[in-house]
């Protein structure tokens, strides 16, 4: 009996150690969160809806007016569309980064990148964002959402 003990704690430690979360993501999901959150800041100005949507871990006691006015703070003025284009995954991390464009009122394309927190199965929240007005350095593991 006391051989079995063994061979069963053996098992369960083994097993324990060999159960590593495969992290399954959905590109298109993902890029959707990002896109949405974008829309509501950039072209809706909604920074309450906008907040709601960040992942609660990654917001480290700042407000939906941090929020804002870290947004103010830039100067992209009004945006008539967003769109996301490439995505990339984080590696190791339950997180994707989606890049988007967008066109303000003026005709100038702003450039977003937007961190999501998540997987496809527990679904993703933007955690951070940054803004350019020259597209973002390329990477080898960036890849076209259409």
């Amino acid at each position: 009996m006391k051989g079995l003990v063994v061979v069963i704690l053996l098992s369960l430690a083994v097993a324990g150690t060999g159960c590593v979360r495969q992290l399954r993501h959905d590109p298109a999901l993902a890029a959707s969160s990002a896109q949405k959150f974008v829309e509501l800041l950039a072209v809706k100005g909604d920074v309450n809806g906008a907040y709601e949507m960040t992942d609660p871990a990654s917001r480290h006691g700042r407000s939906a007016a941090d929020l804002g006015k870290s947004v103010s703070s830039v100067p992209i003025g009004k945006l008539d569309d967003v769109a996301a284009t490439e995505f990339q995954p984080v590696p190791g991390q339950p997180a994707i980064d989606i890049f988007l464009k967008g066109h303000n009122t003026d005709g100038k394309t702003i450039h977003f990148a937007v961190r999501v927190n998540g997987t496809a199965d527990d679904g993703y929240a933007p955690a951070s964002m940054a803004v350019a007005f020259e597209p973002f350095p390329a990477s080898s593991m960036r890849r076209s959402l259409q």
